[in-house]
């Protein structure tokens, strides 16, 4: 039997030449018999770190000359990867040596007798013991919050999680997750009007479960996850708490109210990426200019700012 083929997608935004070398030869130097390849989607056109593992073996480098966000560089990766699996990372994570083959593992495993769409790791502290961080919540589909897993939940969270027809479904965060591609294509990919990444990990597990598969923390496959890693530019709070106020909405608007006993799949995303980018982006650009302008002191970084992003949405619906 041939082994299961893995691409390992990374969206490259903030990380330096050291922190990307660094996760890539993680990924690279995985143990046990199934190897990934991996692509890394430059995000940041102003960030060239990306060129310090340009031209390694079983590296590919894409280039798409702006800010697809987390969601669209996922997206844009699976639909030109002919693959089993997607190993989703992000850029400050540190996956263990074998943390790859343990979530393969669950899939093959034959207890299981499930559609298992999505594997996903446990996080352990800066000693290598599992954190005290939670790897999953439940959502509530009419109001798109969060909930915090029960005790009951919390003891039994690395057990399968399938829908069980509920206004309320469980998911796990992708962060370092394994899915697998056929399961994805099913559901119509990711969400790409999620952008940059708020809901990215509700939304596809919720279409996935909706569509009767099943996901999965896996109990012995690790990673670190440094939240606190140096980023190269400031963190704008009000942009992202606006990202999750318009993500939410959406969420809302897709799966509350559905007939879920015959529950249609998600919606098709347009053939045109890059469409649907430009008109999440600007959407949320011209919400956050209005924000802004109100609350706004400082209207000089205000107008920089906002001349420069709608430059970029100009000349890419140009």
């Amino acid at each position: 039997m041939s082994l299961p083929t893995v691409v390992a997608v990374i969206p490259h935004f903030a990380a330096t030449n050291i922190q990307l070398s660094a996760l890539v030869k993680q990924v690279l130097d995985q143990e046990g018999s199934v190897q990934s390849d991996v692509v890394v989607v430059a995000n940041n056109p102003g960030n060239d770190a990306f060129k310090s593992v340009a031209g390694l073996p079983r590296v590919t480098v894409l280039e798409p000359g702006l800010n697809m966000g987390y969601v669209g560089a996922l997206e844009w990766v699976r639909r030109r990867c002919s693959t089993d699996f997607l190993w989703v990372l992000q850029e400050d994570i540190s996956p263990m040596p074998t943390c790859l083959e343990r979530m393969i593992n669950a899939f093959e495993s034959t207890e299981l007798n499930l559609r298992l769409a999505v594997a996903s790791p446990i996080e352990v502290d800066s000693a290598g013991d599992p954190s005290n961080k939670n790897r999953s919540m439940n959502v509530d589909l009419d109001t798109g919050q969060g909930i915090p897993l029960t005790e009951s939940e919390k003891a039994n969270q690395c057990e399968p999680i399938v829908w069980n027809g509920g206004r309320q479904l469980t998911f796990v965060f992708l962060s370092g997750a394994v899915i697998r591609q056929e399961a994805l294509a099913e559901v119509g990919g990711f969400d790409v009007n999620l952008w940059p990444l708020q809901y990215v990990d509700v939304d596809a597990c919720v279409a996935l479960q909706l569509n009767g598969f099943a996901i999965k923390l896996v109990g012995d496959a690790l990673i670190r996850h440094d939240r606190s890693a140096p980023h190269k530019y400031p963190k704008f709070h009000r942009w992202k708490e606006l990202a999750s106020t318009l993500n939410s909405r959406r969420m809302i608007d897709k799966y509350s109210g559905a007939k879920f006993e015959d529950n249609p799949k998600t919606s098709d995303i347009p053939p045109d990426i890059l469409y649907s980018l430009s008109r999440s982006m600007s959407d949320f650009l011209f919400e956050y200019s209005e924000w802004v302008f109100k609350t706004s002191t400082s209207l000089r970084g205000f107008a920089w700012y906002t001349t420069r992003a709608l430059g970029v949405i100009k000349r890419k619906l140009s």
